[in-house]
């Protein structure tokens, strides 16, 4: 619906004009995907897998996948050692120290 007051109605018609602009130039777009749809899939697979964790590994480019349980049993593990002592410090000075 367009209104009677003409300069409403030009901005409608301009807004309406771009929005048209847009769309079409929108479906004369073709994306191409870096990968295939298998692996679009199985990429889709590991994202909603919660038994699993997706990290990047410590050296290199690589990507790995761990066993959450044994991802945990590690962490704790090395949360445990000596090598780390619990800081008693409040959010603020955990956030602080974190920063530096």
């Amino acid at each position: 619906t367009y209104s009677t007051n003409p300069d409403i109605h030009k901005l409608q018609t301009t807004m309406r004009e771009i929005m048209e602009y847009d769309l079409e130039r929108t479906h004369l777009k073709h994306v191409t995907q870096n990968i295939s749809k298998n692996e679009a899939l199985a990429l889709t697979k590991l994202k909603t897998d919660y038994d699993i964790v997706v990290r990047e590994a410590d050296k290199g480019s690589a990507t790995v996948i761990l066993d959450l349980d044994f991802y945990k049993s590690t962490a704790n593990r090395m949360l445990e050692s000596d090598r780390y002592s619990k800081l008693d410090l409040t959010k603020d000075q955990a956030i602080k120290h974190l920063q530096k």
